[in-house]
């Protein structure tokens, strides 16, 4: 049941719950307006019943329980405040009590939707990787980098971080995503990809990985082979 934009507490709620407790409060409000007011003090009577209603929809119970509530006071002040023993009757008077309790548990559960705070509107994340894929910064139509983050492949992420050519397939992976990479954004990209998966590794609680080598923890040798290596200078 939603008024003006606002949900009541119990919205989630089966109505047969609410519904039970409604039943509950009915029928304690009943002992107690038979025991505070006389025979013939009917107004009384039928006023602690519209209380009782009235707050039981203030709670913030759904509308199809408020309603029910309504009609089981209806009948239990009919049946035991009115007449006796729970004989029912369908008078003028039995009529204008029933649209009261009607109206007053319609009231009581519009006033509950409206006093609840308003739910703003939920955004969903974008840019959150998945189980099987890195983000990369994706850029913009005219060349800025935009604040959303796409996610690319496994296989992608491994040709990126290891150095190897990217094949077709994963080109187009890319390309699907809105990826632009240009050469200058390459090693930082690899950087960060390293970092992530070693991240990843070490939060899942798998067992202890190597992690991957990179260009700068690399002797000068590995990576240049003109370099002489410290051996070779000693040797010299």
């Amino acid at each position: 049941m939603m008024v003006g934009g606002f949900r009541p507490q119990g919205s989630g709620t089966p109505v047969g719950l609410p519904l039970a407790a409604g039943f509950t409060v009915v029928v304690m409000a009943t002992a107690l307006a038979s025991l505070v007011f006389s025979q013939g003090d009917l107004a009384g009577r039928v006023l602690i019943m519209a209380m009782a209603v009235a707050g039981f929809a203030l709670s913030g119970v759904r509308i199809g329980a408020s309603l029910g509530t309504g009609v089981i006071a209806w009948m239990f002040t009919t049946g035991f405040l009115v007449n006796d023993a729970g004989e029912l009757s369908l008078s003028t008077d039995d009529a204008a009590r029933l649209v009261l309790f009607v109206v007053t548990a319609l009231g009581g559960t519009a006033v509950a939707a409206m006093l609840r705070p308003r739910e703003g509107p939920t955004h969903r994340l974008r840019g959150v990787p998945g189980p099987s894929g890195v983000t990369l910064p994706a850029q913009g139509v005219d060349g800025a980098a935009a604040s959303a983050r796409r996610p690319v492949s496994a296989g992608t992420a491994r040709s990126m971080t290891e150095g190897k050519p990217i094949r077709k397939g994963e080109a187009g992976d890319m390309a699907r995503s809105g990826t632009q990479i240009s050469g200058t954004q390459t090693s930082g990209m690899r950087m960060e990809i390293s970092d992530l998966a070693e991240a990843r590794v070490r939060m899942q609680g798998l067992s202890r990985v190597p992690p991957l080598r990179r260009a700068r923890d690399m002797p000068a040798s590995a990576v240049n082979p003109k370099v002489p290596s410290p051996r070779a200078r000693r040797r010299s």
